[in-house]
């Protein structure tokens, strides 16, 4: 089910100038020789699946993919506590903040939308089946263009068979 939210933070807003983003360095580019337009934003690294950054209109969704890229669950308890505390908002946020001043931009008046699915899966599912249909869905979002991060929690933060 899909659960919606209010406002995580807010960020100031000042006049739009279109700066180059090309010289940030973003720790989770995918490792192609002579490439930084490419960002792993999933636990899929293969090429779908991956964010181009030349594809997304506004510098101030470049700046928060890459600022995304630093996301982390915070929780064990992920999947019913609100997303609100569930990932490290405030960094991602800084990190932001960091990026819009190494790069001068002032900031413009955006929006972002975040969608949390929270499934009940029942034990009898075939996890292999699940992650295939999941894969698959996320290619497609990522095809259609906005789709700016998948947080998928680690491992350690999984249910116990879909690890």
């Amino acid at each position: 089910m899909a659960t919606l939210q209010g406002p995580i933070a807010k960020v100031q807003v000042r006049p739009f100038h279109q700066p180059d983003i090309s010289s940030i360095e973003a720790p989770t580019v995918a490792k192609m020789p002579g490439q930084t337009r490419y960002l792993i934003v999933s636990p899929y690294h293969e090429q779908e699946h991956l964010l181009d950054l030349q594809t997304l209109d506004h510098v101030e969704h470049q700046l928060l993919a890459l600022a995304l890229t630093n996301m982390k669950c915070l929780r064990d308890d992920y999947a019913t506590a609100p997303y609100t505390e569930t990932f490290n908002w405030g960094e991602i946020i800084e990190g932001l903040q960091t990026l819009v001043r190494e790069i001068s931009h002032m900031w413009k008046e955006t929006s972002f939308y975040i969608v949390a699915f929270r499934s009940q899966i029942p034990p009898t599912t075939v996890y292999t089946e699940l992650g295939t249909l999941d894969k698959t869905a996320h290619a497609e979002a990522t095809a259609s263009g906005g789709f700016l991060k998948y947080a998928q929690p680690p491992p350690q933060h999984q249910p116990e068979g879909h690890r």
